[in-house]
Order: C-alpha cells, then structure tokens, then sequence
C-alpha cells in the first residue's frame, strides 16, 4: 500500500519522464525507419517453387549478396556518388536479407512432416533491408557530423538490385547454345565426306534446338532479324535438304576424297574403335537380360536396395523399381551396341566404295575445286542464319528473362507493431527506472539527518563531562 502511495505521489515526474524517454526512442526509431530502405525480390519462372534457378542448380539466398553482387553494387554507386564514396565493408554489416514466407506455410511444412509425410517449402520472394551508415566526424558538416547516414539507401538498394540481374542473367538464366551448336570446323583435318556429315550434324542440332523454342513462344519474332522461329527452321532445312544434299551426293558419285589411302586407313582405325564399343554395350545388354531374367521382381516383403539416381544420388529403392533399372539397362545398351553396328557397316561400305576408286591426278583437282566451292558456299550461308539465329534466340531469351526477378519497394511503416511495442517497453522501463531513482533518492535523505543528531548528541556529552571534571 505503502508503493502504490509513492507512486501516486510522484505520478507526475516518473509519467512526465517516462513519455519523455519514449518519446525520444520514437523519435530514434522513426528516424532510423525513414534512412531504411528495404525492397522485396520476387522469382517468378518455372522451378523457383522447387528451390532451383532456371538452369537447374540450387537457389542460394546468399547469392542476393554475395562479394560479387555487392561489390558491383558499390562500384556503380561510387560512380555516381563521387563526393561520398563508400567501401564494401561499409555496406556488408549494414544489409540483411531474410525469406518471405507465405502465410501459413511454415506451419504446413511442420504439420505434414508431424504426420510423417515428406514435405518442403521453398519461398519464392525475400526482402532486403539496407540499414543507415554513419560515419562520425567532426569535420563532416554535410552529414551533420555523421548524424545522417553517409549511405543514400535508397540509390544504393536500386544498384544492388540492377547489380543482381546481372549476375542472376549471367550465372543462372538459360543459356543461348546457338553459337556452340554451330561453331566452326577446320576443313584441312576432314575428307568431304565427313565435312559433308557434319553440316547436317550440326544444322540438324539447331534445328531441334529452334524447335524448342518455337514449342515455347511460336508467335515471336525478333525486332532485329525480323524472323520467327519457324522462319530460321526452314531455312535451315532448305540448306540441309539442297546444298548440303548436293555436296553429299556430288561427293558420293565421283568417289572424291583428298587422300583415299589416308581416308580409307582412318575408316578402318574408326571401325576398330566401334567394335570395341560394340562387344562392350553388347556384353553390358546381355548381363542386364541375364540379371532380368533371374530377378524376382514379385517380391512384396520389406527390403533395402541402394540405387543411384539420374543425379548420382542414393535412395532406397524398391524391388519393381531396381527391376526396371535393370530393365533401362538392357534396352540402353541394346540401343547403343545396334547404332555402333550400323556405323561399322557404313563405314565398310565407304572403305569398299573409296578403296577402288581410280582418278588421274588432273581430274581430282577438278573435283576437289568444286567441292571445295560447294563447301565455301554452305559455310557462308550457314554462318549468316547461325548469326540471324544467335540474334534471334537472345533477344527472346532476354525477354523471357526479363520479369524472371522482380523489385518491390516495401512501404515505411513508422507506426509497426514492433516499434510500437519497443515504445511501450521502454515506457515501462524508463516509468520504472526514474521511480527506482527517486525512492533511492529519498531513502538517502531520510538516513542523513539521523546521522547528524547522532554526531551532535557525542559532543555535547563530551563537553558535560570536561565541565564535570573541573
């Protein structure tokens, strides 16, 4: 009772305290939320539910600022804020980033894998939040001597996030293989039969590669070529089918080769290789058919079987699925060891066809010129639609990139639940630490004036005795 009376009694001086102190921290916390920016990076392509970037590998919260990332950030703000440059250890203790996780989704997660299910959550958005650098001087007048942040936030957040795309584009987005499906052949080390061969190869490989794209976007059509997918298909089946063919047959019929012996010799150097491979897939066929046959794939009871995955990873399989295993095997190496077979025999066939083949000197000059005009004119046109197409495919690879990862700047809320409740307590905290002071204070002034009489009283006793004496 004795407490709530005190309190009462000096309500004014802890109340007026207490909102004072609250009143700063407030203040304090507004002024700090309003220098800190923080902005939402959202992923948004296929796969970004699974935890993975567009090429397949892990998505790794750490990459949003990584040296690399944050560096390139500081570079190009530097370029801009010339008068007030900052180093990467002043930006890396003063950003955090945190996952955005979706309302409820982490209590799913726990109660799915409470009940023994197999369960994940990959969050598809994370925040960013750059928070004030100071940097105390006395001669800083600009910043008011470091009581304004030296970091503009809000610029800085904006070259992070153009510093990401960057890297997401560079490391991480789907690759535009034109160029390397095409790439060049050095005719000097190929008869015309094989550079023949691998024209097609290669021209077959682009055109499969264009299909997928055209799978994916059919009505796109570049700004630059002016072509569609459909378009560079075309073409390049018009240059498979009549020049490329014309070289082929144009080759084949006059029996031409620069050097038949050599060709002939590395024909029958390539067949031997084959047939290693061959007996190789062949034996591997039929071990798998063996191992099939004796397996009992009906097995119902409990059993562990180690397997390893497409990614070489371990699980534990089934006896149905350690079977079909088995089963890929076989049909694999069946499938191999009967291509192989076929090579072999093509390349009999143009060891028999070269190796009887009798041209004067002066004729096959005369060939070889035309062939080798041929050749100059399929390469020509060849690079120019490899070109068109490698223009082509990443202009649209570009935009179908472009939203992959986007930038919301989050609003500044002063008056949060957090900083609300920060208040109340130091409210509370303040109230209590100024009642504390005040009722120590007190209790020190009521024990000195005891201390005083005690001291008064021993003097004047010592004075009545010296009188009693004389």
């Amino acid at each position: 009772m004795k407490i709530v009376t005190y309190i009462w009694k000096n309500r004014r001086i802890v109340f007026s305290a207490a909102v004072l102190f609250s009143v700063l921290f407030f203040a304090y916390s507004c002024f700090k939320t309003y220098y800190t920016e923080t902005i939402m990076i959202s992923l948004i392509y296929p796969n970004a539910e699974k935890g993975k970037y567009p090429d397949g590998t892990r998505f790794n919260i750490y990459d949003l600022l990584s040296d690399e990332v944050l560096q390139n950030a500081v570079d190009s703000y530097n370029e801009d804020f010339a008068d007030s440059p900052v180093a990467l250890s002043d930006i890396k203790n003063n950003i955090f980033a945190q996952e955005n996780m979706a309302g409820g989704a982490l209590s799913k997660v726990t109660e799915a894998r409470n009940m023994g299910l197999d369960s994940a959550y990959f969050a598809n958005e994370y925040t960013i939040s750059c928070v004030p650098v100071h940097k105390w001087s006395l001669n800083d007048l600009g910043h008011y001597f470091g009581i304004v942040p030296y970091v503009n936030n809000a610029a800085f957040s904006e070259k992070l996030y153009s510093s990401y795309i960057d890297f997401f584009m560079q490391e991480h987005a789907e690759k535009n293989i034109v160029p390397g499906l095409a790439g060049t052949i050095d005719y000097e080390n190929y008869d015309y039969v094989e550079i023949a061969n691998i024209f097609e190869q290669r021209i077959n490989m682009c055109i499969n590669y264009l299909e997928t794209k055209n799978a994916e976007n059919g009505s796109f059509r570049s700004n630059q070529t002016q072509m569609s997918f459909n378009d560079l298909i075309n073409a390049f089946r018009n240059l498979k089918n009549v020049q490329v063919k014309n070289l082929t047959a144009f080759v084949s019929s006059s029996k031409l080769a620069k050097n038949p012996e050599e060709f002939v010799n590395r024909l029958k150097v390539q067949n031997e290789l084959y047939t290693l491979q061959y007996n190789k897939y062949k034996g591997e066929s039929e071990v798998a058919k063996k191992a099939m046959s004796q397996y009992d794939h009906t097995f119902e009871e409990n059993i562990i079987i180690t397997g390893i995955g497409d990614d070489n990873e371990l699980y534990q399989a089934r006896p149905k699925t350690a079977y079909d295993a088995i089963a890929k095997q076989t049909l694999d190496s069946g499938v191999k060891a009967e291509n192989l077979l076929k090579d072999i025999e093509e390349n009999n066939k143009l060891i028999k066809l070269y190796g009887s083949a009798k041209i004067s000197a002066d004729e096959r000059s005369r060939l070889c010129s035309v062939a080798d005009k041929l050749i100059e004119e399929i390469s020509t046109q060849n690079e120019q639609l490899v070109k068109q197409a490698d223009t082509t495919v990443e202009e649209y690879l570009t935009q179908k990139s472009s939203d992959y990862v986007r930038k919301t700047v989050m609003p500044k809320n002063y008056l949060s639940i957090s900083a609300i409740m920060k208040t109340g307590v130091v409210f509370v905290f303040s109230g209590m630490s100024v009642l504390v002071f005040l009722y120590s204070k007190d209790i020190r002034s009521r024990r000195a004036p005891k201390i005083r009489k005690k001291k008064v009283r021993l003097k004047f006793n010592d004075n009545m005795t010296q009188m009693g004496k004389h």
